[in-house]
């Protein structure tokens, strides 16, 4: 797997942390989900402060629980993405 900048570490955590509030609003989802993977709720706290990426598998799953692709889970937004696309056309 190729390491993550900070910059996606950050995006990234974002996402699991946006994702995790919409599909479990309610106080103890993280303790859902981490019993849903078999992990440790600081295991997945580190994740969505940013300070630890999950593995391929975990996030596979992780996209599997909040029902969105993994591509969609790891990616940047749209918009984002054509900005970095139009930049390396005009670089």
């Amino acid at each position: 797997m190729t390491p993550f900048t900070v910059k996606q570490k950050k995006l990234l955590a974002r996402k699991i942390r946006a994702l995790k509030d919409e599909v479990f609003p309610h106080r103890g989802g993280g303790r859902v989900i981490a019993d849903m993977l078999g992990i440790s709720p600081q295991l997945l706290s580190n994740w969505i402060n940013g300070s630890r990426v999950p593995s391929t598998l975990h996030l596979a799953r992780l996209a599997k629980i909040f029902n969105v692709s993994l591509q969609e889970l790891c990616s940047l937004p749209k918009a984002k993405q054509r900005h970095s696309a139009w930049n390396a056309i005009t670089d």
